[in-house]
C-alpha cells in the first residue's frame, strides 16, 4: 500500500509539536506555569523524571512529523502513463506502448533542446546514462553494480544498427552558442547544405529502450533534428541493457530491485527516462508471454 504524504513543512511540524504538548498539559487541567511551579517545588529526582518525560513526548511528536513529511509522494503523471500502458498491455498491443514511449521521448528531446538553446539552461550530458537515470548499487541477478554493468564490456553488443534522425529518438546536449550559430545554416537549401555525418559524429544506441544518445557532434545533429532531416546513420556503439531492465523497476518515486523490492539509486535527472524504462519492461513481459 502506498504511504500518504501529509506534506508537513518543518515550521508547521514544530508548531504542531508545541500545540500537542500544550494541549496535553491543559487537557489535564494544568497550565504550563503551574507545571513549572510544581517541578520547582519537588525534589531533584522528580524534576529529572518529569523533564525527561516531556523530552520524550517532544521527540515522539517530532519523529511523527518527520515520518509524515518523508513519505513517498504519489507521482500522478507516472500513474496515468502506467494506466495507459496497462490498458495497451491487456490488449497485447506492444506497438501501442512503443508509440507511448516515442511521445514521452519526443517531449524530452525537444525540452532539452529548448532549455539549452532558448532558456540557456545547461543540459546534463546523457552519458554515462546510469548517472542521468539515478541508478547505482549492487544488483544480485547480474552479480555486479549496475554502474559497472552499464558502462563495462558486459553490456556491449556487436549488433549493428542504423538509426534515422527523423523517425528515431536521439537525445542531444547542445551548446547554446555553437548550436545557435548553426540555426538556418544546416539543412536542405541552406548555406551548409543537408546534414552529412562527419567522422567525429557518434551516436550510442541503447537497447531495449530504443533510444540514441549523441556521444560527439551534439550541435550539428541537433540542427538536423530541428530541421527534421531524414538522415540515416550507423551507430558507433550498441549497448544492451536488457539484464538491468529486467532486474530493476521504477515505481514512480524510487528505483527498486525486482527480486527483493529494495530501493536503490537516487532520483532520475529526467523522469521521462525512468518512465520509458518501466514501459520497456511492459514490452519485454508481453514478448515473453507471446513466446511461451
Amino acid at each position: 500500500m502506498r504511504a500518504v504524504n501529509f506534506g508537513f513543512s518543518k515550521p508547521f511540524g514544530f508548531a504542531l509539536v508545541v500545540l500537542i504538548v500544550v494541549f496535553g498539559l491543559t487537557s489535564c487541567g494544568v497550565s504550563v506555569l503551574e507545571v513549572h511551579q510544581i517541578i520547582m517545588e519537588k525534589t531533584e529526582h522528580i524534576r529529572i523524571v518529569i523533564f525527561y518525560a516531556l523530552c520524550l513526548l517532544i521527540i515522539f511528536c517530532l519523529l511523527c512529523c518527520i515520518g509524515f513529511s518523508s513519505k513517498e509522494r504519489k507521482n500522478e503523471e507516472f500513474e496515468k502513463i502506467m494506466q495507459l500502458a496497462n490498458g495497451l498491455a491487456e490488449q497485447k498491443n506492444k506497438e501501442g506502448i512503443r508509440d507511448l514511449i516515442k511521445i514521452i521521448m519526443r517531449k524530452l528531446q525537444y525540452r532539452c533542446i529548448n532549455e539549452s538553446c532558448l532558456i540557456n539552461e545547461p543540459v546534463a550530458n546523457f552519458l554515462p546514462l546510469y548517472r542521468v537515470l539515478g541508478l547505482s548499487g549492487y544488483v544480485p541477478s547480474i552479480d555486479c553494480d549496475v554502474e559497472r554493468f552499464m558502462t563495462g564490456s558486459a553490456s556491449v553488443s556487436q549488433a549493428k544498427k542504423i538509426i534515422n534522425l527523423q523517425s528515431n529518438v536521439v537525445l542531444t546536449a547542445p551548446n547554446k552558442k555553437s548550436s545557435l550559430y548553426l540555426f538556418g545554416k544546416i539543412g536542405s537549401g541552406l548555406p551548409f547544405g543537408p546534414y552529412v555525418k562527419q567522422p567525429i559524429h557518434d551516436v550510442l544506441y541503447v537497447y531495449p529502450l530504443d533510444i540514441g544518445v549523441v556521444m560527439r557532434g551534439n550541435n550539428s545533429i541537433t540542427q538536423a533534428i530541428i530541421r527534421q532531416e531524414p538522415v540515416e546513420m550507423e551507430i558507433a556503439e550498441y549497448r544492451d541493457y536488457t539484464k538491468a531492465v529486467e532486474a530493476i523497476r521504477y515505481d514512480g518515486v524510487s528505483w527498486r530491485l525486482v527480486d527483493s523490492g529494495k530501493a536503490i539509486g537516487t532520483v532520475p535527472k529526467y523522469q521521462e527516462l525512468a518512465y520509458v524504462w518501466e514501459l520497456t519492461r511492459r514490452i519485454i513481459a508481453l514478448e515473453a508471454a507471446f513466446n511461451k
